[in-house]
């Protein structure tokens, strides 16, 4: 018999940036388990000056259909429930108003933290869309229970494969970064997961974009923090962790696990064996 329960999912990040703490927890399920109940990480190490957050808009016209028919996540209350037709839509100046001109940073980290919560396998987290032409544009989408970045132009498509495992319904913290006019760099739950080179074309960003967040996607989504920087992209979460011994989460642990037991036993059928008479 397993000793430990299965670890918890990572909880929210204390802070949306500048260093944070998160946490998970997993449960003895017997009267004494050796090691330690709870692992704690740094989160959110990038700094506040140039990050910016969609998620946290005041004005509610960005919001379709309506900011107050958003959702909030019943365990997880920092957190957005989207159905395909919850979505933001909004000129990029208004996040990025002293840009010089362009709507969006030609380089720039984004940070995702999602959780898909059925099987679907379509959808777009992010997007980056010209108002004037309409076959520009980049966005990062949900590909099966993978992610692919689609960079398209009038010359041409590139799509940027990255892997997951977002059908576990986990929730999962991506990182991307775009520099060079060409790299595409991603970590997936803290660590590097890959570098791609797209070759088709240097990455344009339209200077006239339009953020798009969410369109036709299921699922439920944390965070969404943009930096001006890519050369932060590691620094969503560390992958270094902290044990660490926690009596009072155990014992809430298994007072609750006591009176869960007391309530499947009363649910019981009474069984009447006949015997059998040879």
């Amino acid at each position: 018999m397993e000793r430990w329960s299965k670890w918890t999912d990572w909880s929210s990040c204390s802070v949306s940036c500048s260093a944070g703490i998160q946490q998970r927890v997993r449960h003895c399920l017997l009267s004494d388990c050796p090691g330690f109940n709870v692992e704690q990480r740094h989160c959110n190490l990038f700094g506040c000056i140039d990050a910016v957050n969609p998620l946290s808009l005041e004005d509610g016209k960005f919001f379709h259909p309506s900011r107050d028919r958003w959702q909030k996540v019943p365990d997880r209350p920092t957190a957005w429930r989207l159905k395909p037709n919850s979505y933001i839509w909004l000129p990029s100046s208004q996040l990025f108003p002293d840009l010089n001109g362009r709507a969006f940073p030609k380089e720039f980290t984004l940070f995702i933290t999602l959780r898909l919560q059925n099987d679907s396998n379509m959808g777009t987290i992010f997007s980056l869309r010209s108002r004037r032409k309409q076959d520009t544009y980049l966005s990062l989408e949900i590909a099966g229970f993978d992610l692919k970045l689609v960079h398209a132009t009038s010359n041409g498509t590139d799509v940027v494969r990255i892997p997951t495992t977002l059908d576990d319904k986990k929730w999962h913290q991506i990182a991307i970064g775009i520099r060079d006019d060409s790299v595409v760099e991603s970590y997936i739950d803290c660590q590097w997961s890959r570098t791609d080179i797209i070759k088709q074309d240097s990455i344009d960003i339209p200077e006239d974009s339009d953020l798009i967040i969410g369109y036709l996607f299921s699922g439920d989504l944390e965070q969404m923090s943009i930096v001006s920087d890519p050369s932060m992209v590691s620094l969503q979460c560390s992958n270094l962790k902290t044990p660490i011994i926690d009596p009072t989460v155990k014992d809430n642990v298994k007072e609750e696990n006591v009176i869960k037991s007391v309530r499947e036993h009363k649910k019981l059928p009474i069984v009447h064996h006949k015997r059998k008479i040879l």
